[in-house]
């Protein structure tokens, strides 16, 4: 059973550092600093998808507008190795 946790900007940079520069291409991936800037500004949630043992499965990074009233889903990803296994869906 899967489990939401929201990421702190710690979690969000190790998962960029680690995981986004696999899962797109770089004409799509923005700047860490830019994330950081909307995380800031409150306008940058982002969610872990954790297993039992609390290891990450899938990430979301959504772009949100100042008042909070419209998201955008940024970027959603399953790690790797557990791509095809309905984690996604």
């Amino acid at each position: 059973m899967l489990h939401i946790k929201k990421l702190n900007l710690d979690e969000i940079r190790e998962i960029y550092i680690a995981y986004m520069h696999e899962a797109f291409p770089p004409s799509e991936l923005r700047p860490f600093a830019s994330m950081e800037m909307l995380y800031n500004k409150n306008c940058y949630p982002c969610y872990g998808f954790y297993d039992e043992t609390d290891s990450l499965c899938a990430y979301a990074y959504f772009s949100c507008t100042e008042n909070g009233k419209y998201a955008l889903l940024d970027y959603f990803a399953v790690k790797k190795d557990l791509r095809g296994t309905g984690i996604g869906s």
